[in-house]
């Protein structure tokens, strides 16, 4: 079982109790951060029934409602699904509501680390992965239905057994016709290195897409895929996997790929990490997190070590301007981890002025942080830091104190008006995490 260490750090939760809440501003950014919401508010109880240690980034709807899970708490200790509704007054306080609460093997899933899907068909359907439980305890995809009345049911759509994949962490995808949600396994498949696989969104019937081999026998394939895939305007998704690759860090272990499963259902090894970039900076290794892709195909991702200090990177892969030609990597910044992030584990989300922004759970005392990487020129950076290309500024320092959260390690989210949305792992008034809200950061939304 792949890194199962750093997936226990993630699902175990805090024990350190915080208290007190308030709003906090950075005058030298003009930026506000806001709690939303502090999970485990029933601090009293055996387990936290609103949920605890969310690890999973949000799913917005078109009023401005958000979703999302945490990985622990629940009526049995398993997990939830929310819902955070969008006051109308915003002096108002956001109202908390768990959609469900996952019971476990054998019925129910278990442990979802992943944010939620959805979109608006008759009222919202939302689905998931979770990262235990099902038939096997080896995960599920499930689906919340909450039409009509407002009352959610949820289902098992289909339990991921260890010959389709096991273990999944990731968010599903949806495929251009919107026929399949594709997801990823970390664990399980043919050769129990993982696989990628696909959900009929009528039926629920799952189907494997391609079984990850990593470093053996020869193989050059990816192995371990903790990230879900994006899809560009072609129709061809693309992932990452936290193993394999022929560039070998150590025996048959290798530091991880990008691919791609293209339009035809073809799997192509795009990038191996752990060589050098287009301009000989140490690339990075062990990417756990989703792709962000533009209009021009090009791929932005993160990389959790690796780098000029071996603390990880936000990074950089072009397309090929020829039919044989190979995809161009450049490592945009490498992470220092003082005062700077370390160790993202999350993926960064591209704004319309063509910044980066995303979260990194290391660095500044071990509290995280949230950052900027935005290009150099005119209209652009004008500071960037050799060997880097690219600018860092750090948007928001978690303070690691009883205000605020702690340990970011999901992605961004932002709304139409350019505020960015996020949840904490740690940290906050019980110390089991938090949903906040970060405004002034100077996000730009994408034209319509």
């Amino acid at each position: 079982m792949a890194s199962m260490g750093a997936l226990l750090e993630k699902i175990l939760p805090l024990a350190v109790p915080l208290a007190g809440l308030m709003t906090v501003s950075s005058s030298a950014w003009a930026i506000t951060e806001g709690v939303l919401y502090n999970f485990c508010a029933n601090r009293g109880a055996p387990v936290c029934s609103d949920g605890a240690g969310p690890s999973a980034g949000l799913f917005m709807d078109s009023g401005g409602n958000l979703y999302g899970t945490a990985a622990n708490g629940g009526a049995t200790g398993n997990g939830v699904a929310f819902r955070l509704g969008k006051p109308a007054d915003p002096a108002d306080a956001w109202s908390y509501l768990v959609l469900h609460s996952f019971a476990g093997a054998p019925g129910d899933g278990a442990t979802p680390l992943a944010a939620l899907f959805g979109y608006v068909d008759n009222g919202l359907k939302l689905y998931g992965t979770t990262y235990a439980g099902g038939a096997k305890n080896t995960g599920t995809v499930f689906e919340i239905d909450i039409s009509g009345v407002g009352l959610p049911e949820g289902g098992t759509l289909q339990s991921v057994l260890g010959g389709d994949g096991a273990n999944p962490a990731a968010c599903l995808s949806e495929d251009a016709r919107l026929d399949y949600l594709y997801g990823a396994a970390i664990n399980g498949g043919l050769y129990t290195k993982g696989a990628v696989f696909k959900v009929a969104e009528e039926t629920g019937k799952l189907t494997p897409v391609h079984h990850f081999g990593g470093v053996v026998k020869g193989r050059r394939d990816g192995a371990n895929p903790f990230a879900g895939l994006v899809l560009d305007y072609k129709g061809n998704f693309f992932g990452t996997t936290n193993l394999g690759g022929g560039l070998v860090n150590g025996p048959g272990v290798g530091d991880g790929v990008v691919y791609e499963i293209t339009a035809n259902g073809d799997y192509l090894v795009v990038h191996e990490f752990g060589g050098v970039d287009s301009r000989g900076v140490s690339d990075g290794a062990n990417p756990q997190a989703d792709l962000a892709v533009d209009n021009q195909r090009r791929l932005y991702g993160t990389t959790l070590n690796g780098g000029a200090y071996n603390h990880g990177t936000v990074f950089r892969l072009s397309p090929p301007s020829s039919a044989n030609g190979s995809w161009t990597q450049t490592i945009l910044h490498s992470f220092e981890a003082s005062w700077d992030g370390a160790g993202p584990v999350a993926g960064v989300i591209l704004d319309g002025a063509g910044d980066l922004y995303g979260v990194a759970s290391g660095g500044n005392g071990g509290s995280g942080v949230v950052f900027k990487i935005s290009p150099p020129g005119p209209s652009g950076c004008d500071h960037p830091t050799p060997p880097d290309p690219w600018c860092e500024d750090i948007l928001w320092a978690f303070p690691g104190a009883r205000n605020d959260g702690m340990l970011p390690r999901a992605r961004l989210i932002a709304d139409g008006s350019g505020n960015l949305y996020g949840t904490t792992f740690g940290g906050g008034a019980w110390g089991q995490g938090v949903v906040y809200l970060l405004t002034g950061t100077g996000f730009v939304p994408a034209a319509q």
